[in-house]
């Protein structure tokens, strides 16, 4: 029975790995960049692939055979488990869009771009904000985002130039070009609000994708912004890397204390 056990752990083991790292060619195939969401996929793979095979040969023996290794190895992943289960199910609880609400902003956060054009991830979001643009004739949006690695443009600019070729008025857009990361991308906007209007709060409709959309809030309402969120879809074949993503990005909005 064992056998037959060991004999199966090490076939799903041996899938799942295998999976990380097509996960890392789909990602690199799509040209997305290099980061720690892309690189984990491929080299947990790795490891899992390594440990199926041991597993199958073991034939019900210990593949670790050091006790106090084999404890702190065990632990180390069902902890690991535990909070990708977790983490996970709170970034699949912001997926659904709230729907549009009446606020004083509409805000894009950026997404990335290919030289100085938009994503296909970033469009979404972009053609989510024309539909409310044009929707309410009274409302501006706030684009977000600093210039990243590979881009020659700010994501503000490409963000902008994107609503403007659409229809959209220069004087109904208020550009944030400085942000590097999503708690930069409400800071920086925040400060520019402040500025414009000598207001203290805000409502905002936040458009972004719906796997970062749980996030988002979470920092949004960490500035005091009372927050909706209109959800933009996901690429289907960059979904897996962009939980995964996400599941790190969590980790580190919590050890930066920038969500509690």
């Amino acid at each position: 029975m064992r056998s037959k056990l060991n004999l199966l752990f090490g076939i799903l083991s041996i899938a799942v790995g295998a999976a990380g790292v097509l996960d890392f060619i789909f990602a690199m195939g799509y040209k997305v960049g290099l980061n720690l969401g892309i690189i984990f996929p491929f080299v947990f793979g790795l490891i899992l692939i390594i440990y199926g095979l041991f597993r199958i040969r073991s034939r019900g023996g210990h593949i670790i055979k050091n006790k106090i290794i084999r404890i702190i190895f065990k632990t180390a992943a069902y902890s690991f488990l535990i909070s990708f289960i977790l983490i996970e199910s709170f970034i699949y609880s912001g997926t659904k869009s709230d729907g549009y609400k009446k606020t004083d902003y509409l805000i894009v956060l950026g997404a990335g771009l290919k030289g100085k054009n938009v994503t296909a991830t970033l469009q979404y979001r972009l053609d989510k904000a024309i539909v409310i643009l044009n929707q309410d004739a009274g409302i501006k949006a706030v684009v977000t985002g600093g210039k990243g690695y590979g881009e020659e443009v700010t994501e503000a600019s490409a963000m902008e130039n994107y609503l403007i070729k659409n229809g959209i008025n220069k004087d109904r857009i208020i550009i944030e070009d400085k942000a590097t990361s999503t708690y930069e991308n409400f800071k920086f906007t925040k400060e520019i609000l402040q500025k414009n209007t000598q207001k203290k709060s805000f409502s905002i409709l936040v458009i972004t994708s719906d796997f970062h959309m749980a996030r988002s809030k979470l920092i949004a309402k960490k500035f005091g912004f009372i927050t909706y969120g209109i959800t933009a879809p996901t690429y289907k074949y960059l979904l897996p890397n962009s939980i995964i993503r996400e599941y790190f990005a969590v980790i580190k909005s919590l050890i930066y204390g920038e969500i509690i």
